[in-house]
């Protein structure tokens, strides 16, 4: 019997077996050592270059089971940080580089207008006793070029929360 956990490795697996005809898949890592309250959340911001890049998915690693993930686009923002891991292509025959460069906990002064809200809840014992819980949520966004976008966790949770989160996006091959 499949599980959960299956299914969305094979729903990735075949997802990348597409696109990477056309892209290069990437990774962006960003790992919250800090605590984060209820209602505290964990940022990502963002702008995409000249090439088409598609938000795919997200993975979230926490200690808590009920986060929601918002996504903004024309988003106004300045400072923030570069993640430890920044975009590394999972490509490892390729060369090819991102354009899209991220930024961690920026100070945010504009939201501009939310494209996408869910919530994600993970099931008690989708994670292990070591890391916490984790789970996967499919994203697939088109985003613009030349674009502002922010990527919001939001602890929903009763208790603060450590979290780590993985985004996965792709970027076409250069024009």
């Amino acid at each position: 019997m499949a599980t959960l956990m299956d299914d969305q490795k094979k729903f990735f697996s075949t997802q990348a077996a597409t696109i990477t005809s056309r892209a290069n898949i990437y990774q962006l890592m960003h790992d919250k050592s800090a605590i984060i309250a209820l209602t505290g959340t964990l940022d990502e911001a963002f702008e995409t270059g000249d090439r088409d890049t598609e938000l795919l998915a997200f993975e979230v690693r926490s200690d808590v089971d009920d986060i929601r993930i918002e996504v903004f686009e024309g988003v106004t923002y300045t400072g923030g940080t570069t993640p430890n891991t920044n975009s590394v292509n999972t490509d490892r025959n390729s060369t090819a580089t991102a354009v899209l460069v991220a930024v961690v906990d920026p100070t945010v002064t504009d939201l501009g207008t939310k494209i996408s809200n869910r919530r994600l809840i993970i099931a008690a014992g989708q994670g292990s006793s070591n890391t916490g819980l984790q789970s996967t949520a499919a994203a697939s966004i088109m985003m613009k070029r030349s674009t502002k976008y922010l990527i919001r966790f939001t602890n929903l949770d009763s208790t603060a929360a450590i979290m780590s989160t993985v985004t996965l996006y792709s970027e076409s091959i250069a024009d």
